[in-house]
């Protein structure tokens, strides 16, 4: 792991784009419409673009870092502006709210799974399965996760493009009157969704691998606008499909709107759609699983990579099977974890960036 004082890494600005995309983008946006269908109705693909602010003010921070210090990851900027044991604290709690998003998405994904394609089989050997993957698949590298992020965003592009397909069903009337669900019930939804894009974070620690440091900002802001194209496309094309009442009573309401897309070679479309769900789905967990490890790396000094896979993936299943397997549970649990730790971001991110700025003379810093 390139934390650890092994040999740096470079990435290049694509590989860094789709890293994120990877990260950014899983299994529980199928869901998005249906979480914002209860504050802004049929304006909820509004919010969803609003909530697009969040990772638009994350790629800024990282820019003006990656100009001021190339070479240092928040980690270190943490160590530099905080001293030693209050930085370990706060770092601690930043990779913390990180790895509370693996038994959630894991879960989502094996719900899925079990439902769509293999009813018989039980969570707990899903979960496993899914595990000893991503550990297999982090085990290659950050330029082999790399290489199969750009595959799996050519993945989601495909999504994207065939879904256009549902615009032909539905109504136009399903997305009006606009803002017809009120500014404050848009605004409050849009706080919702900022949560949406986590793992945006996690450029902090990629920006310091990209060679030419000059490319980030055009890669980046590339990047955050795609996402929030994505997402916001999700959500409207479902609440155009299927309008606000039927959204409401869909767990996984883009799934649903796949309905719509149908191929004369094809019978079930959604099939498809689902398979395709899965490989990204696994892309998403193997990189958060990545990057997790990476942090936990930097700021526990591991050597011992096999105990902390078994120790760390071993937890994974058992909290993933007790707390997440039930539905409601797990959206419960999801929402609280999701929003404290997005809240603990961006004032971790603001106060670092903050004292970057007071301190920019330190002789560390690059002209």
């Amino acid at each position: 792991m390139e934390g650890n004082g092994s040999k740096k890494i470079f990435i290049t600005p694509v590989e860094l784009a789709v890293l994120l995309i990877a990260i950014t983008i899983g299994i529980e946006s199928t869901s998005l419409p249906n979480t914002i269908n209860k504050l802004a109705k049929q304006d909820a693909w509004i919010a969803t673009a609003l909530g697009a602010l969040y990772p638009l003010y994350v790629v800024i921070i990282a820019i003006f870092f990656s100009k001021r210090f190339p070479d240092d990851n928040i980690l270190t900027l943490s160590k530099k502006y905080f001293g030693k044991y209050l930085s370990t604290f706060l770092n601690v709690i930043f990779a913390l709210g990180f790895l509370t998003y693996l038994p959630g998405v894991i879960s989502s994904g094996a719900i899925i799974f079990k439902t769509y394609v293999i009813a018989y089989m039980g969570f707990p050997k899903i979960y496993i399965v899914t595990v000893i993957f991503i550990i297999f698949a982090v085990s290659r590298g950050l330029k082999v996760l790399g290489r199969v992020s750009i595959i799996n965003f050519f993945i989601i592009l495909f999504i994207l493009v065939t879904s256009l397909a549902i615009l032909r069903k539905g109504s136009y009337l399903n997305v009006l009157p606009i803002f017809g669900s009120g500014i404050k019930n848009i605004i409050k939804a849009s706080f919702i969704t900022s949560y949406t894009y986590a793992g945006i974070e996690f450029i902090f620690l990629l920006y310091p691998h990209l060679q030419d440091k000059s490319k980030l900002k055009k890669s980046a802001l590339g990047t955050v606008a795609f996402i929030a194209f994505f997402y916001t496309w999700i959500v409207f094309v479902s609440m155009y499909y299927m309008g606000t009442d039927i959204v409401a009573k869909s767990i996984w309401p883009f799934f649903t709107a796949t309905e719509a897309i149908q191929l004369e070679v094809i019978n079930s479309f959604r099939f498809i759609f689902i398979f395709l769900w899965m490989i990204v789905t696994l892309v998403d967990i193997a990189a958060l699983y990545y990057f997790n490890f990476d942090l936990a790396g930097q700021i526990i000094n591991i050597d011992k990579k096999i105990i902390f896979h078994v120790v760390v993936g071993g937890l994974i299943v058992l909290v993933a099977n007790k707390y997440y397997s039930d539905r409601l549970l797990r959206a419960s649990i999801t929402e609280k974890t999701s929003l404290f730790s997005t809240a603990y971001n961006f004032v971790y991110i603001t106060i670092i960036f903050l004292f970057s700025v007071i301190k920019k003379g330190d002789s560390s810093e690059k002209a």
